[in-house]
């Protein structure tokens, strides 16, 4: 078990690595420096602890700190040693902001793939539990953009926040739903259902509204960021994305405000 500087961001304490971490670094070809894994253990331990959680496992199946030191570590799941993220050959990487993908229609070379299937893959994730969601740097260009999805077919399980530059669109393994206004893909974007009649968007960390739309089986398919698995990519900055079970109210918040301090401890919040 190795040891971290920093119980919150800029103090300096000496404290175990949370079980996350260490397995999160362990075989990286370039190590990461010990300011970045106190950040690291700092986030997990507020999720953690804001959630009472004994491990992210209980409530996330994939969570990605895409704005990261290094793009190897970038693209590592932080949940477990499995479900790590390939980039597509046209996603370009800046170290501590994330992941750019190249806006039009959904290929290879323009999305992450994460090589989980919401079917085959889940554990927290359920037809009737389940969320995710992403942080954004920037606003994109295109009108429509698939920044995470899962499905080209309904039901759907996709997010296009700022579709035609003024709808967000999530659905949450669901046919299309009324979307909610939305003209900026800038900031943290998130869903959870936790029922099967209706589930909650959010935009970093307030209700953005709540589709009243009946769950249908999940689709089997990959989850992918910056694009989906049909559909048009995203050409935003993604510096984090996750999945897994329905979250409420106060784990969204715990979840946002966990992110927010992580990013503005390198000078790159956007909320």
């Amino acid at each position: 078990m190795g040891y971290y500087s920093g119980k919150l961001m800029g103090q300096i304490a000496t404290l175990s690595n949370q079980a996350e971490v260490d397995s999160y670094i362990s075989g990286l070809t370039t190590p990461l420096s010990s300011t970045q894994i106190g950040k690291l253990n700092t986030f997990v331990n507020s999720i953690k602890t804001g959630m009472g959680l004994t491990n992210l496992s209980d409530a996330f199946d994939v969570m990605y700190i895409l704005a990261g030191e290094t793009q190897e570590s970038s693209l590592r799941n932080l949940v477990k040693r499995q479900h790590d993220g390939s980039k597509g050959l046209l996603i370009t990487y800046q170290q501590y902001e994330g992941f750019t993908g190249a806006s039009a229609i959904s290929s290879l070379d323009r999305r992450i793939d994460l090589n989980y299937n919401v079917v085959s893959d889940a554990v927290t994730l359920l037809k009737d539990s389940s969320s995710m969601g992403f942080y954004s740097r920037t606003s994109g260009s295109g009108a429509t953009q698939q920044e995470m999805g899962a499905s080209g077919t309904s039901p759907y399980f996709t997010m296009q926040v700022a579709f035609n530059g003024s709808k967000c669109y999530v659905e949450m393994s669901n046919n299309i739903g009324t979307g909610f206004p939305n003209t900026s893909r800038l900031g943290f974007f998130s869903a959870s259902r936790t029922n099967t009649n209706n589930y909650k968007v959010y935009k970093n960390g307030s209700v953005l509204g709540i589709e009243n739309v009946a769950s249908q089986n999940l689709i089997n398919s990959k989850l992918y960021l910056l694009g989906g698995a049909v559909g048009y990519s995203s050409d935003i900055q993604m510096a984090f994305a996750f999945a897994g079970r329905g979250l409420t109210d106060a784990e969204m918040i715990t979840l946002t405000n966990a992110i927010e301090t992580y990013m503005d401890s390198n000078g790159k919040g956007v909320i």
